[in-house]
């Protein structure tokens, strides 16, 4: 590890020698000198932007190359590189430095304000790294951050601010950063952690569910149940539109002298709101028209002296409303309420020779409830 530091150290300082005589720019004026005493350290504020903050061990590397009696390190990561806080320096800490990473390239930005000329001076470094922020690429970053600070605080390197506006322009811009929260000190790296804009719903959010149901028919057809599936649209957020197919298993009733076989499904198209109640719940209202068909067949008792019908089909129109609330995140369970008002004067009769008598027939409201999970 000596070896590797004492290398990178010779191989950097030669990198600021040739910099300093062929591109950077001398200071205007020389800073004032280095105060060496416990009572009047410098602060070096570094923040590891993004993906250069992976190392757990990079904030006490940084701070190992700086001399503890003359400075007091702060290392923080941030989730984005600020521009307009590398252009306009604050004047609580005497040297800031940003570290980003791309791809094998670390690119440092250095901003100080001189409060006795009251001007803001520069600092853009570019290192190429061979191997990526492994142990060599980080030793030489933390060696190019304690060298740069120390050079832009003697005046010795400079860079026009029009370099830095022009390198800011081509790193990736994020929203808005929010006020920064408090710095804990280094060797331990604190986490900023701005305040994330809220949530946007997605323009389209398709959500298919599966479920079973159970419907209340009347005293005639009783209980139907079943299983179901539907899928929704939703976009804004708010607004939903959907289908649902739900079957109703065969089930046997008894109506007057004869005994009822029915079995069917129904096609539903409904149209919607949502409303977020929290993180994880949901309210959703939905109406729409429903088509039912319906096969049945009746069988009379021995007793009763009658002859059989023969099996029939009938498509029913229906309208539907329903209230819905969903829990948890996906798979969401979704319970609903809905209420079926049917169209259509559905009656059951027997024929006799003397003509017909209506043994019973469908309500015309009918309650149910089902369940759905939604993905």
């Amino acid at each position: 590890m000596n070896g590797q530091r004492a290398s990178a150290a010779f191989v950097l300082a030669l990198a600021l020698l040739l910099e300093r005589t062929a591109g950077a720019q001398p200071a205007q004026q020389p800073a004032e000198a280095l105060e060496t005493n416990d009572q009047a350290r410098l602060e070096v504020e570094v923040r590891l932007v993004a993906g250069a903050a992976r190392d757990p061990a990079f904030a006490e590397r940084i701070a190992s190359w700086f001399d503890a009696q003359r400075f007091r390190v702060k290392v923080i990561t941030v989730a984005w590189l600020d521009p307009q806080r590398v252009l306009t320096p604050q004047r609580g800490a005497s040297v800031y430095v940003w570290v980003t990473m791309q791809e094998r390239r670390a690119r440092l930005y250095f901003a100080r304000v001189d409060r006795a000329q009251n001007r803001a001076s520069y600092l853009l470094r570019d290192l190429p790294l061979q191997q990526g922020l492994d142990e060599i690429g980080a030793e030489q970053i933390a060696q190019a951050v304690h060298f740069s600070t120390v050079a832009l605080l003697e005046g010795q390197l400079e860079s026009p601010r029009a370099e830095l506006e022009q390198s800011l322009k081509a790193e990736e811009s994020p929203p808005p950063p929010p006020p920064p929260p408090a710095v804990a000190p280094a060797p331990a790296p604190a986490t900023e952690r701005p305040t994330t804009p809220p949530r946007r719903a997605t323009a389209v959010e398709l959500s298919p569910g599966i479920g079973y149901g159970l419907t209340y028919r009347g005293e005639t057809e009783g209980v139907g149940h079943g299983p179901r599936a539907s899928l929704k649209l939703a976009w804004s957020g708010t607004w939903l539109v959907g289908a649902r197919l739900a079957a109703t298993l065969p089930l046997e009733r008894t109506v007057g002298p004869i005994a009822l076989e029915l079995s069917g499904g129904s096609v539903a198209l409904t149209g919607g709101i949502r409303q977020r109640l929290g993180h994880d719940l949901g309210l959703e209202l939905f109406a729409g028209p429903v088509v039912e068909l319906l096969h049945y067949s009746s069988t009379p008792s021995s007793s009763s002296g009658l002859s059989p019908g023969g099996a029939e089909n009938e498509a029913r129109p229906q309208l539907m409303a329903g209230l819905a609330g969903t829990f948890g995140s996906e798979p969401r369970l979704a319970i609903l309420a809905e209420v079926i008002f049917a169209l259509s004067d559905t009656h059951y009769d027997l024929v006799l020779d003397s003509g017909s008598a209506e043994i019973g027939r469908p309500s015309w409201v009918m309650p149910g409830l089902s369940f759905e999970l939604q993905f």
